[in-house]
């Protein structure tokens, strides 16, 4: 599912090579904006999960009334995955060329859009198909958009933590699916499944709208000077205890490379891509270039932890897909009812987002006491 999406979100990373030492005075405590962002980029994905969920919590609902076969339930519920897969590295692309934000929130708003018209297509199966099609298109620049805005406004030091949080909002979206999705049909109506979604989203859309921007430098309001210098300073540093300054951290992901850039472009901007020119006495030198996506694709394909990277989302999303899609309609083929159905499918939900954020801390921890990158990211 999720393996475009790893290609664009890793073309759209800011990866520096120096380390310097942050100190108390200089954490850019303030009204700590950046959390804000992060909080509200989750909360989009919370969302678009309440709108891929809906249709697994529908349609065994559904099935009877409308006689659909377990092969056509199995069309519908795989039709989202059509249409998610073919624009995540697109989102990245499209992030970069027109900015994060924007790209965000049309993503979400097209997901919502395709939601609060199903009800009224869903007895022709050609056209609830369909916009379940299109209800992946637009959710599949969320991931991208969200890593490249998120890549500008968060410090490497808080990235571990952040990032759990961010993909926490995938399971909370799935539990407050499951947990209310057999009530919202017992007490407003099988539609109101799929339009709990679209609600939550156009109140998202203002707000984001309102006080989000690509980076901390265009951001011309409630960000403090504070917060600006240490997120700038942070996006190229490692933060690590003043005691501890002796054991500086190493580069996160730096890339090692002989490259012709040639046909790159300087100088230095905010949406360069930092890359490390291997020179032949040995010594490293960052150098910032503005890649094209062939160019920078080319790049990260040379490394086995890019493709290691691919193949653990391959196959970790494979099993979380089919839990999404089929594990209700599975219990309920058990003769079970659609409450303890929704009940039993929420566990492995629960699980991951409890386990996202205690890794998460202790990842960003790990960092912060000297252990190396590699090895945190690793383990």
């Amino acid at each position: 599912e999720h393996v475009c999406c790893v290609v664009s979100s890793l073309m759209n990373f800011y990866v520096p090579s120096s380390v310097t030492v942050i100190t108390d005075g200089e954490k850019g405590e303030g009204k700590r904006v950046r959390f804000l962002v992060a909080g509200l980029a989750t909360i989009s994905f919370i969302i678009t999960f309440l709108l891929r969920i809906n249709a697994s919590i529908a349609v065994p609902a559904l099935a009877g009334k409308y006689g659909w076969s377990s092969t056509q339930q199995g069309i519908i519920l795989s039709a989202y995955y059509w249409g998610y897969i073919t624009t995540q590295i697109a989102g990245g692309i499209l992030a970069r060329r027109f900015g994060p934000k924007k790209i965000l929130v049309l993503a979400v708003l097209m997901s919502c859009t395709t939601a609060v018209i199903t009800p009224f297509v869903i007895d022709f199966l050609p056209l609830f198909v369909a916009l379940r099609v299109l209800n992946g298109i637009g959710s599949g620049p969320v991931i991208p958009a969200a890593f490249a805005l998120l890549g500008n406004w968060i410090p490497i030091s808080e990235r571990a933590i952040t990032f759990s949080v961010l993909f926490a909002g995938n399971g909370i979206g799935t539990i407050l699916m499951y947990g209310l999705g057999s009530p919202i049909i017992n007490n407003l109506g099988w539609r109101w499944i799929f339009w709990i979604g679209p609600i939550v989203g156009a109140a998202w859309a203002l707000i984001w709208l309102s006080f989000v921007s690509d980076s901390p430098s265009k951001m011309k309001h409630i960000l403090s000077e504070e917060e600006r210098q240490y997120i700038l300073l942070g996006l190229k540093v490692n933060k690590a205890p003043e005691k501890r300054h002796s054991k500086l951290v190493p580069p996160v992901g730096s890339v090692s490379e002989t490259l012709d850039v040639s046909s790159a472009t300087k100088p230095e901007d905010e949406e360069a891509i930092p890359i490390l020119i291997n020179r032949p006495m040995g010594d490293l030198t960052l150098r910032s270039y503005k890649l094209n996506n062939y160019q920078a694709l080319k790049i990260l394909a040379k490394h086995a932890s890019f493709w290691n990277i691919l193949w653990v989302n391959l196959a970790s999303n494979w099993g979380y897909a089919i839990l999404l899609s089929w594990l209700p309609t599975y219990i309920q083929s058990l003769g079970y009812s659609l409450d303890v159905a929704g009940a039993i499918s929420v566990t492995p939900s629960v699980s991951s987002v409890l386990y996202s954020f205690g890794a998460g801390a202790l990842a960003d921890w790990l960092i912060t006491s000297g252990v190396r990158v590699v090895v945190v990211r690793k383990g």
